[in-house]
């Protein structure tokens, strides 16, 4: 019975993050360019299904792109340019999904398994 769970609870973390892009790049400018709100959709979205990690990646993304000067260029939430590439959408998408999915579906399992063999008996 928990194999069905788990695979449920996959397969809804993986539409409700499509759902986030999916509603991010219906707000794109005509011409692809990211605006200000689609940007901050992956961004919030993104930390409520994949927190802690996506807010460890935001952060992570967002001192990259400080770095590498994007912020003086007047960027926006997570280092996502207003009228930049759509790509830079997309990849922080992945990143965080990534994080989140490995976070919920690899690292906390191994670790309930993990607390499970050290138990007493």
């Amino acid at each position: 019975m928990a194999r069905p769970v788990r695979l449920l609870a996959r397969l809804l973390y993986l539409v409700a993050a499509v759902a986030v892009l999916a509603a991010s790049l219906a707000l794109l400018a005509g011409d692809g360019r990211v605006m200000e709100g689609p940007g901050q959709l992956v961004v919030y979205g993104m930390v409520v299904l994949s927190f802690p990690a996506g807010l460890a990646v935001v952060y992570a993304w967002g001192a990259a792109a400080l770095t590498t000067s994007h912020l003086a260029a007047g960027e926006g939430a997570a280092g996502i340019a207003a009228g930049g590439p759509i790509w830079e959408l997309v990849a922080l998408w992945l990143t965080m999904l990534t994080a989140g999915y490995l976070q919920w579906f690899v690292g906390l399992p191994a670790l309930r398994r993990r607390l499970r063999e050290s138990e007493p008996k």
